[in-house]
């Protein structure tokens, strides 16, 4: 699925049916009934009509239409209604760490689905605004992205096609204390420039040749600047950006890496910004730039210590998914083993990207939302770098216009050991800003 190159060891790199059942129209089937019975009254035969009617209904103009009664349409007949199933029972809730809570319930006969409701107020209404999942098919589910030391109150409902249950009982919760952070970096970028002494001590600005990406193309330290965040005048933002003119020898591509490669266990996490449309010139989907964030151990081939953790978002698709827009969570054991997962959709904006590694998972989110968990065998060994990059999969060679795409960074985290939630995460980041910390590294080298 991903297109990875080899690199000299100890360069980084980045890689309907059926027609329906019809019945004459009532006025018509009735027009043929009296028209047999005169025929019949001219041959001198009594007819005699039995014609059952409903509570409340006429037997004027009815027609007799056989087993059916009422004028039912034969196409109706023999279909029992669907009853909306049984409202849930003994709903469970039991806290799965700091940042989420497991629930089990006991399953409602006829039930097809289920939709869980969440809350910090009990005796919460079910609704709309407080849905946190539907068409849940197991009976049970886990709420994540939840923030510490809180109360969480749920309620699930059973659906099938009659419609949604009751609600079952209320069951709560209390997610545990949060991690203690004991090391931690921070990043918001807030440099004069690219050359910047203390941006140099922190950041590796690639200039070296080779994948991912098209062959050919340069990758360039100019491709990468901090500028002033039009949100926010004291703000600045990190900015990557990828060029074509459609030819691999006319692109270049960008990567910005940690100096320091010891980043391992732990929650990293960045708020980015998105873009489906080039900083200039046109969008042709037949160019698959790839927007990301990741971390990284040196790439060596077969080495049983490599690791890698993407955040990929692919504005004009590809990788088998046409030209839809479309983020991928990858995470990789070596260099040829690795599980991905996708979400197909548009992530143009601002996000909020948090990854949590422990020794037995690592789960992705996206503003609060798990997208994505993986298995403790892709759980990194070693040390990691902490990456952006932008670079082409593919080009539109008959489209021979510059065109620029980018990708933008407000800040870059990682607490060491420590696992949070996204609310905690937010929390981390407002308080370092709000004691004007513009960076911190307390994170011992490994």
């Amino acid at each position: 699925m991903k297109s990875r190159s080899k690199f000299p060891q100890g360069d980084q790199q980045k890689e309907r049916t059926g027609e329906c059942a019809r019945s004459a129209p009532p006025g018509r089937r009735a027009g043929l009934s009296r028209g047999r019975g005169a025929h019949l009254a001219q041959l001198g035969l009594v007819v005699v009509m039995s014609i059952a009617c409903h509570p409340g209904e006429s037997s004027a103009g009815s027609a007799p239409t056989g087993d059916v009664r009422g004028g039912t349409s034969p196409s109706d007949a023999g279909v029992p209604a669907v009853s909306r199933p049984a409202a849930p029972t003994s709903l469970a809730a039991t806290a799965a760490g700091s940042s989420a809570i497991s629930l089990r319930w006991s399953a409602s006969s006829s039930a097809a689905s289920y939709n869980v409701y969440r809350s910090t107020t009990p005796g919460f209404t079910p609704g709309t605004a407080n849905r946190i999942a539907a068409g849940v098919t197991s009976t049970s589910y886990t709420s994540a992205g939840l923030s510490a030391s809180t109360t969480y109150y749920f309620k699930v409902t059973a659906a099938n096609t009659g419609g949604e249950s009751p609600a079952s009982n209320q069951a709560s919760a209390t997610t545990t204390a949060g991690s203690a952070v004991a090391a931690e970096f921070f990043d918001d970028f807030s440099y004069t420039s690219t050359s910047d002494s203390r941006f140099l001590a922190w950041w590796s600005l690639r200039s070296w040749s080779g994948g991912p990406g098209v062959d050919g193309a340069q990758w360039l330290p100019s491709n990468i600047s901090l500028l002033n965040d039009p949100s926010s005048a004291a703000n600045k933002l990190l900015r990557l950006t990828a060029t074509t003119n459609g030819s691999p020898t006319g692109s270049s591509h960008a990567e910005i890496m940690s100096a320091d490669r010891k980043f391992g266990l732990g929650t990293y996490a960045a708020r980015m910004k998105f873009y489906d449309t080039p900083l200039s010139g046109s969008r042709f989907l037949g160019d698959k730039p790839i927007e990301t964030f990741f971390t990284i151990t040196d790439y060596v081939d077969n080495d049983p210590n490599y690791s890698e953790q993407d955040f990929e978002y692919m504005p004009n698709g590809g990788w088998g998914q046409g030209n839809n827009s479309t983020m991928w969570l990858t995470s990789w054991e070596t260099t040829t083993d690795k599980v991905s997962d996708h979400v197909s959709a548009s992530y143009a904006g601002w996000h909020t990207l948090v990854l949590q590694v422990t020794s037995s998972s690592i789960t992705y989110t996206i503003d609060g939302v798990q997208v994505a968990t993986h298995a403790a065998r892709f759980v990194p060994e070693a040390g990691q770098y902490l990456s952006f990059q932008l670079w082409f999969d593919e080009l539109d060679t008959s489209q021979r216009s510059a065109r620029t795409y980018y990708e933008e960074a407000d800040w870059v985290y990682f607490a060491e050991g420590a696992i949070l939630s996204p609310a905690e995460v937010d929390a981390k980041i407002s308080a370092l800003r709000a004691a004007s910390v513009g960076r911190r590294d307390t994170v011992p080298d490994r």
